[in-house]
């Protein structure tokens, strides 16, 4: 599995500097899914939205953990929404 986790990053280190040469006055911002601290999406962030959407709540009625977890998530999404990115996913091949 890990042979085929380094070939697939071959593979996207490959595209990512033709892509380089290619377009080289875009943005590349590396991001390590592994090495992030990724919000879990729970309960309590799912009914935090809840709160937020359509049940009338402004965010600072929310508990301090729902604001906190509800902060943590809208930053990362954030990072994938603004802009107009473009996404290389790196991934292991076959199993």
């Amino acid at each position: 599995m890990i042979k085929n986790f380094q070939k697939g990053c071959q593979i996207g280190e490959v595209f990512l500097e033709a892509f380089k040469k290619e377009k080289p006055d875009v943005e590349i911002v590396p991001m390590h899914l592994y090495d992030m601290e990724i919000p879990e999406i729970d309960m309590d962030l799912l009914y935090a939205r809840a709160k937020l959407s359509f049940m009338g709540y402004s965010f600072e009625q929310l508990s301090e953990a729902e604001r906190t977890k509800i902060t943590k998530m809208h930053a990362l999404a954030d990072k994938f929404i603004n802009g107009s990115a473009s996404f290389l996913i790196k991934m292991r091949l076959g199993r």
